[in-house]
């Protein structure tokens, strides 16, 4: 049953919320990894990991724009959106920083003590995840139910979402 909230979420979402509780574990890591310097130091030549930084930071970023785009009209509309980058992944925003952007920027700096950051980031997604697709419940029912049980949240499915009809 669609049940039709009075309060609109932000197009934001819940992100200004994660990156806020983010941001210690950031400073954090940051300050260790430079204090420690360079004892967290990945055993791969840095020319490999600044190669592939850069591609995980361009494919993120490809998505992030691609996903503000889509994301921009459909807020405007209150619409669901299924189609474009939304038919393999629910969340494609935060998908483009766990998966790509923060792994390539800690790439760029050659540690694996960074990595606890983009681990961090996805649980605190996954807790603070719910508020927004609770909204999306109420907003889209049953439309996003069968949306949700279809697609996964940040891993991309390789096979197209299919409306159900």
């Amino acid at each position: 049953m669609k049940i039709k909230s009075k309060k609109k979420m932000s197009k934001w979402g819940v992100s200004p919320k994660m990156i806020l509780y983010l941001l210690p574990f950031i400073v954090l890591f940051t300050i260790i990894h430079f204090y420690f310097f360079p004892t967290f130091q990945l055993l791969i030549n840095p020319f490999y990991t600044i190669i592939i930084g850069i591609i995980l930071l361009m494919l993120g970023f490809i998505i992030y724009i691609k996903t503000l785009k889509i994301i921009n009209k459909a807020h405007s509309e209150s619409r669901l959106v299924t189609h474009g980058i939304y038919a393999y992944i629910r969340h494609p925003l935060y998908s483009s920083f766990i998966l790509f952007m923060t792994p390539g920027i800690v790439l760029l700096f050659n540690s694996y003590i960074l990595f606890f950051i983009p681990i961090i980031y996805y649980i605190i997604f996954r807790i603070l995840i719910r508020k927004e697709e609770m909204y999306c419940l109420n907003q889209f029912g049953e439309l996003y139910v069968h949306y949700k049980k279809n697609l996964n949240a940040i891993f991309p499915n390789f096979r197209k979402y299919k409306e159900k009809l």
